[in-house]
């Protein structure tokens, strides 16, 4: 694993720049050693259907994942780890233009990391709590042709 120093939001921000990231629109904002901000500038597609202006409950999930794994990352650099547990509580609907996740790792060792999320609309009220758990792993996941390692053999 690097160093924690190396792991700036650019760092991190080079990780995270996958399509799915890039398709939703999740930006790094900032990163803490045990945490990570990360917000999307709401767009039309990120709003609920039935003609409501309030972000999409799965917009909001897809961003607490990626906070809690971004706040993972800084425990596991370079990360190599899935979600294997999400949830998230809804507080109110979110309406404004720009949502931003906020994650901290709350507890956990070298094989399990837990992480909780605070998702804040614009006007700054919490608008949802999250909860993570993230399965960290000592090697990649995926070849470089990208194709599934199997991971979940025994570990070394």
């Amino acid at each position: 694993m690097s160093s924690l120093p190396t792991l700036t939001p650019q760092a991190l921000g080079d990780w995270t720049a996958h399509p799915f990231w890039s398709w939703i629109g999740i930006t790094v904002t900032d990163v803490t050693d045990g945490g990570a901000t990360l917000s999307i500038d709401v767009q039309p597609h990120h709003r609920g259907g039935g003609g409501t202006s309030a972000v999409n409950g799965g917009v909001i999930s897809a961003l607490v994942d990626a906070a809690a794994g971004a706040a993972a990352a800084t425990r596991n650099w370079p990360p190599h780890q899935v979600t294997i547990e999400l949830g998230v509580t809804y507080l109110e609907p979110t309406v404004g233009d720009r949502i931003e996740a906020t994650a901290r790792v709350i507890s956990g060792g070298r094989q399990i990391i837990f992480v909780e999320v605070e998702v804040r609309g614009e006007d700054g009220r919490i608008a949802a709590l999250g909860r993570a758990s993230m399965r960290l792993f000592s090697r990649p996941l995926i070849d470089p042709e990208h194709r599934a390692i199997a991971a979940l053999e025994k570990e070394t």
